[in-house]
Formats: structure tokens, sequence, C-alpha cells
């Protein structure tokens, strides 16, 4: 904890970099207040004294700095770069608009602009010691191999939250390019553990590595997560035993990892100490610290540092491809499926990773409205290479549409390439096939499905509720059915559609008291839902809370786009419910409601 937060106080600097334009820098651009004298930041000019704000000569550099700072808000930093460009071009010499420019470069993945930039900032005030352009100058030099210059570099480059937390792991890999193993700096945190051992290891010197990677295994920081590094390094070391306790951990945790599994037979081979690939540069060591910031960054939600640092670590590295993968994971996040498509484009056929980049080029039509080129790529990964997982995103694709009889039938297809029968590791399989069996009227083969993979998972919350909803919503199983939602309930206590489901059931029994305080949950959850609304109105009626009850049909109703519901909710707000309204069976357009929380489960 302690070192995630020194990381984010720290990397967050490149934001405060970026975002530090201070209310003068939009005024030089912009406008002149009354009764002073100025001089244009542009043209040099001196401008007189005025009644009103001047805008006219300046007023298109700042619309540039505003639009900016407008496309940087909505993520879209290519755009940025543009409109930060056309004041660098006009020449704008602002040290906050040049710095934010140099950000917004790197970040946008224009580095050599941001190195050019960097460059100018410390021409033009040698004594800012800009820890930024700094930075950026030194892993410039380290990508060329003038690790002296970077050396150099280090020493001019100031103290701050973010260099002392990143100063020694570029200070160390640098000296390694010069043959010099010096890692006594690098013992305050995970991070800097690691890269101290991959030092020694590219020195290679085993003593030292195997000293640090004691300290790096048990050390507070480390995670589940961490440990595949940690049986990786043993591997290389030799350390069988050690190894394989660690990969075993892993493996424990994460049973479907393929990779892992495959890792421990290698060990047991004898063909660990293959397993690990010593880093060939300094540059390769700097790229990966980057990156590791990156995903601390990202999985903190911090995105903006996180894609400044992924950026750095392309530029060090354009080889790793995990770095492409966390830049669109970033684009994706806030919507940018375009951009996002772009990175995973960049990943080769040849590589180990190109099935996974593809899928999410596919995630990524889909999420444009582009489902012909979505199940195009996933049809040709299912066809040509036996994917399993293309072939049950077709499936998901087609039941997003509610094209249940297509997605039946590409499910179908994924359990033909697992041989005909879907094992627990696939049990997700049968809970998707199993709700689209459901959707298109297939009760039979739908309880098939659903029974089956809730005996390989009893707990499974989104099995329990779907599950028991669909028995209640038929009459059958009751006490059963009530006990399961109950359990998904207490598994997923934050579920709204679960938690719905519960209130709904216990009203179908007629026990009206105990539905309401569910279902007043359910909406505080999911307060813009309208069938939760309108499930609550009809509680609130049983229970003799009648205006209350007209005053959830109308939210119900209001947020409601679905025409028979509002003609229901219509003739409850004339008429009300009669005694034995709302106690027959629910029927598919609530089960559809009540399972949308779970339509998109997968397993780790």
């Amino acid at each position: 904890m302690r070192f995630s937060f020194v990381l984010i106080a720290g990397c967050a600097l490149f934001l405060c970099a970026a975002g530090a334009l201070e209310s003068k820098a939009y005024i030089a651009l912009s406008s002149v207040e009354e009764g002073q004298q100025s001089q244009d930041s542009v043209s040099g000019a001196v401008v007189k004294p005025v009644k009103e704000p001047l805008f006219t000569p300046i007023q298109p550099h700042a619309g540039a700095y505003l639009s900016a700072r407008f496309a940087q808000a909505r993520h879209d930093w290519e755009q940025a770069n543009v409109f930060l460009d056309q004041l660098v071009a006009a020449g704008v010499s602002d040290p906050n608009v040049l710095r934010r420019a140099m950000i917004i470069s790197m970040g946008g993945g224009k580095p050599e602009r941001a190195i050019q930039l960097a460059e100018r900032i410390v021409k033009l005030d040698p004594n800012s010691r800009n820890s930024v352009a700094q930075v950026f100058l030194i892993i410039d030099a380290v990508s060329k191999k003038k690790y002296q210059l970077a050396a150099e570099l280090i020493l001019n480059t100031p103290h701050d939250e973010m260099t002392a937390f990143i100063a020694p792991v570029i200070d160390s890999w640098v000296k390694a390019g010069m043959s010099k193993l010096d890692v006594a700096r690098l013992q305050n945190n995970p991070l800097q553990l690691y890269h101290g051992i991959l030092i020694a290891d590219y020195l290679k010197n085993t003593e030292e590595m195997a000293k640090l990677l004691k300290r790096y295994a048990e050390s507070e920081g480390v995670s589940t997560g961490d440990f595949e590094r940690v049986g990786d390094l043993y591997a290389r070391l030799g350390d069988k035993g050690k190894a394989l306790e660690y990969y075993e951990a892993v493996a424990k945790e994460w049973p479907n990892d393929g990779d892992i599994h495959e890792k421990i037979k290698s060990v047991k081979a004898g063909k660990g100490q293959d397993i690990f690939k010593s880093l060939e540069s300094p540059k390769e060591g700097l790229a990966l610290a980057f990156f590791d910031i990156s995903k601390v960054l990202y999985q903190e939600g911090n995105d903006e540092s996180a894609r400044v640092m992924a950026s750095m670590a392309l530029y060090l590295d354009p080889n790793l491809t995990e770095v492409r993968f966390l830049l669109g994971y970033i684009a994706t996040r806030h919507d940018r499926h375009e951009e996002a498509i772009s990175h995973f484009l960049d990943v080769d056929k040849d590589n180990k990773y190109f099935a996974d980049a593809q899928r999410n080029i596919a995630d990524s039509y889909e999420s444009l409205g582009r489902f012909d080129d979505a199940l195009k790529i996933l049809a040709k990964l299912a066809g040509e290479n036996g994917d399993l997982e293309a072939q049950i995103k077709i499936g998901d694709i087609y039941r997003r549409q509610e094209k249940f009889a297509q997605s039946i039938e590409a499910y179908t297809r994924a359990e033909d390439i697992l041989g005909g029968t879907v094992p627990e590791k696939y049990w997700h399989l049968l809970y998707l096939r199993g709700m689209s069996y459901e959707r298109e009227g297939n009760w039979d083969a739908a309880e098939k499905d659903l029974s089956q993979a809730l005996k390989y998972k009893p707990d499974q919350p989104y099995i329990l509720n779907y599950l028991g909803y669909a028995w209640a919503d038929r009459g059958m199983n009751l006490g059963e059915a009530l006990g399961m939602i109950r359990k998904a309930s207490t598994l997923r206590p934050d579920d709204g559609y679960i938690t719905d489901s519960l209130g709904w059931v216990l009203y179908r029994l007629g026990k009206f008291k105990e539905a309401v305080p569910a279902l007043e949950r359910a909406v505080s959850l999911l307060p813009y839902d309208p069938v939760i609304n309108d499930h609550l109105g009809d509680a609130y009626w049983r229970v003799d809370r009648k205006m209350e009850a007209r005053f959830q049909w109308r939210r119900a109703k209001n947020h409601s786009e679905d025409a028979k519901l509002i003609a229901e909710i219509e003739e409850k707000l004339v008429s009300g419910l009669a005694d034995d309204s709302g106690l027959a069976l629910l029927g598919t357009d609530t089960q559809k409601a009540n399972g949308s929380s779970a339509q998109s489960v997968s397993p780790k």
C-alpha cells in the first residue's frame, strides 16, 4: 500500500507538469487587463491600456490553448497535440505551454517531438531544472547508448517526489550501461529491488542477484501476481524447488492460467533456466521500469500518468508488446475505441499475443457498432486456429444483440471445439448458452445447461440468481429458488439486479412486507431502472402505501422506453392493482431485466 501511494504521488507530478498552466499563462495568450500595458508574448508588440479586455490580435492562440485543454479532458491526446503544435509553431514560448506540449507529445505517441521540446525548455532556461524535461532527455540518451551524457543529465535533475522514486532505477541502469554494478539505492520497494535483480543478471553477477531475489521475494509489497516473476528468477538461478514453490502458489490462485502450468512442466523437465530471458540492454531495463510503473498507475485509475509512462517505455523498447496492450486498455476505458484499435493493430501476426490483440480489436468494433467487422475477425480466429475464446465471443455478440438462435449455434460450436463436452473450466459457456436457450424459449435445454453450470460452480451468484429466478418465474421449486436467490444476494449484496430478483420473488410468494425493503435497496442501487421501480411500486401498493406506489410507477414510466411496460404502468396509474395482479408468472421481459447484470460474467 505504501509503495503504491508513493508511486502515484510521485508520478502524478507528470500530470502537474502537464496541467499546471497558471491563469497568467492564459492571460498572456488571451487578454490584457484594463489599465495595464503588456507585451504580447508572440509578437513582442506593446499593447496599450484599454477599457475592455483585448482579444483581437491574439485570440487564435487562446483558442488553440483552450481547445488543447478540452481535447485532453476528453482523452483525445492526438487532437490536443494538434492544437499545442499550433501554439509552438506560432512562437509561443511560455514555459507552461511548452511543458504541456512536451507532456502531451510524449503521451500522445510523439516521443521525438517531446524530446525536442524538452531540449528547447532546457535551452530557454538552463537553470530551470525541470525534472520531466530532464527525464525525457535521459531516456533519449539511454536509447542512443550515450550513458555518460545520461549520467551528467541525472546530476542536473532536481530532487522531487517523482525523481526520488524513479531516479535510483534510472541511475543504476545508466551505470550498468557503463558496466558498473551499483544497486545499493535499489532497496526501498519491490520495483526497485526487482530492477536491482535484473541489473545483476544483466551484468552476470549471480551472487548479487540471489541476494536481492531473497529480499524481493520476502518484501511486503510482493503480491501473488508477482510470484510468477519470483519463480522465473529462481528458475533462472537453477533453484528448482523455489521456482516450483512460487509457480504452484500462482497456479492455486489462477488454476486456468495455462502459461503457469507450462512453466511448472518446464522446471520439472529440467528446462527452467530457459524460462527467464535476460535483458540485452539498459534501455530494455528502463523500458520495463516505466512499464511497471504505468501498470500500477493504470490499476489505480491514474490513466494520464500511466499513458505518459507507457509511452516512455515504448520509445525505449518498441518490441515491448505489453505496452501496446496497456495503451489500448487505457483508450478503451475512455471509449476511445478507434485509438485502441490502432494500438492493438501494432501487434504483429507472428507475435504470441496476436490472437489476444485481435480479440481486443473485435471488442472495440462491437463497441463502435461495427458488428460485422467484429464477427469477421473472430470467425477467422476460430476457423483458422480453433480459437475457443473467439468462438465464445461470437456467441456473446449475437446474445447482446438478442439474436439468441445465432448465439446458441455459436456457443455449441465452442462446445464442439472442446470435444463435445464442456468441462468445469468452461462453466461460463454453459451459463451463457443456458441464458440464450431461456430467452429463445427452450426451457428444457436452458435448465439443463444452467443446472450443469451450477454443479460446477455452486457458489456462483449469477448462476444462482438466473436459475433461481427462472424457476420462480415458472412457479417451479419455489422454496429452493428463494434459497438460491437469497444466497446470491448474500454473495453480491451490491448487485441491484440480484437484489431485485430477491424482492420480486418474495413478492411473488405473497411476502409483501419482506419484499419492500429488498426492492427499496434494489432501487437505491439502480435508481433509473424502470422494471425495478415498477416492482417497488407494486410492492408499495400491496402494503397500502398507494401514494408512494404511484410515485414509483410514474418514475418507472419516465425512465422506460418499453411500450408494453409503459402501457401496463399507465393502466396501474388509473386503476391500481387488482387483488391478484402481479402474482401470476412474471414472463421473460422481467427475466431479461434481472439477468442483465450477469451477462458479461467470465471466469478469472
